[in-house]
């Protein structure tokens, strides 16, 4: 049985958090899963500039999520998550996967999976303190 893009959003909320008023940015060229994603985000507030509580990443490769993910720090509130979303049979899925397991570190980001729905998967993705200390996934 195939889930609707609705019930599919509704689980993937659940898994990002999402409440009414969060302020949220999404993009990403990965334009099925933001169609998702879209659902998913429903009821909160998308503000062009300024501060927000939850970004969402749906990249086609592993050189967008780091440039959003880079470039989205300065609004991040202290309380915020990024998130990278990705299909699991796309390039950018199993890539951040490899990263996660391997090089985070050498690129100055923490990638850590938080979670799947569906054939949908959820990594946190964070930049890497700059010590040379080992730390734990986002």
């Amino acid at each position: 049985m195939v889930r609707s893009e609705s019930s599919r959003g509704s689980e993937l909320a659940e898994k990002l958090g999402v409440r009414p008023g969060l302020r949220v940015w999404l993009g990403g060229q990965d334009v099925a899963t933001r169609r998702i994603v879209e659902q998913a985000v429903k009821g909160t507030i998308r503000p062009p500039t300024g501060s927000i509580d939850l970004a969402v990443i749906c990249p086609v490769s592993l050189d967008e999520a780091l440039y959003f993910a880079k470039k989205l720090q300065p609004r991040l509130v202290p309380s915020a998550s990024c998130r990278v979303v990705t299909r699991k049979e796309s390039p950018a899925g199993g890539l951040l996967a490899d990263v996660m397991n391997n090089e985070g570190p050498h690129i100055g980001f923490r990638i850590g999976l938080v979670g799947a729905a569906g054939e949908i998967l959820l990594f946190a993705i964070a930049e890497a303190p700059s010590s040379d200390e080992n730390h734990s996934p986002p």
